[in-house]
């Protein structure tokens, strides 16, 4: 199988760990992938270029908020324009939903990666790579004979340990002097807010609606990023990190703390994400122990009376 190249393309005014898995499983995959930043139209002129003068294989454009959708439609344009005749593609929770529009728009764009993308776009390459059709890959939408089709939906991944671990940038984020990095110790939440994009992505693929990664494999990754980028700030980048039930999620946390000192790390501190209704004193005080500083709450809804509480 002839390695493809891949440009990941999506915005990097934070750690995108999500172009990062991405990047990670295709290389594993035998691939030859390469982050390329984009954060608006304002960049459409230069990363067309660089797109253009590396002529990759394969495109693959991270989509993650409406706001996006037009300037990423404005990218694949000029890369037409330009000359660029690889496979175009999208991901991310706005294609997810939209897949239908964005193919309907853009004469350009060949597919759409639904839900989690590893898998899907490793499988994507191997096809282009052997000359086959992309027509039936799980996870996958695209055009045939006039037109859209959707392929069988892909599970989300079980054992999320078994993904590599991201492939970051070669400097780490620094904030007021201190390294940072973004990790995820899990994916999805348990709410069921149904205005959430959450809840409609793990229910249209089959949930479950949160799958947590094993502490002791966080615990020697956050190690390896103290160790190999003097990385002190960990932002957790979980939709949710505490969980609802107290006992669970103090057992979490101490079990996290202990992975970090099995490796000699007693330094680092966390940002980190929760719902209201599950915060108790004796939630915030392991937090604290464990060496968080700061907690994100969520507080959205559509309902005042729900607000208020």
């Amino acid at each position: 199988m002839k390695p493809q190249r891949i440009c990941l393309v999506g915005s990097q005014q934070q750690e995108n760990l999500g172009l990062e898995y991405l990047a990670a499983a295709v290389e594993r995959a035998g691939h030859q992938p390469q982050v390329l930043a984009f954060e608006s139209r304002l960049d459409v002129d230069s990363v067309s270029r660089a797109i253009v003068e590396l002529d990759p294989d394969l495109v693959g454009l991270s989509i993650a908020f409406q706001h996006g959708v037009r300037d990423n439609q404005l990218l694949i344009r000029t890369l037409r324009q330009r000359g660029y005749r690889g496979h175009l593609t999208c991901g991310g929770h706005v294609p997810t939903f939209c897949y239908a529009e964005l193919l309907t728009d853009d004469a350009g764009l060949d597919t759409v990666v639904r839900f989690e993308g590893e898998h899907a776009l490793c499988e994507l390459a191997e096809r282009l790579a052997e000359g086959r059709p992309v027509a039936g890959v799980p996870g996958l939408v695209w055009r045939q004979d006039g037109a859209i089709v959707t392929g069988p939906v892909r599970p989300l991944c079980a054992d999320l340990d078994s993904l590599p671990l991201p492939k970051r940038r070669e400097q780490p984020f620094y904030v007021g002097g201190l390294p940072l990095a973004f990790v995820i110790t899990a994916r999805g939440c348990y709410g069921e807010c149904n205005y959430c994009c959450l809840t409609a992505f793990a229910r249209e693929a089959g949930g479950p609606r949160l799958r947590l990664r094993d502490t002791a494999a966080v615990g020697a990754e956050i190690a390896g990023l103290r160790r190999e980028r003097g990385v002190q700030v960990v932002v957790v980048q979980d939709d949710l990190f505490i969980l609802r039930n107290e006992r669970r999620s103090i057992e979490r946390m101490r079990r996290l703390r202990t992975a970090l000192e099995d490796h000699g790390v007693d330094d680092v501190v966390f940002w980190i994400k929760g719902r209201p209704e599950t915060l108790t004193r004796a939630i915030v005080a392991e937090a604290e122990r464990m060496g968080a500083i700061h907690l994100f709450l969520g507080v959205e809804n559509a309902s005042a009376k729900r607000l208020r509480y």
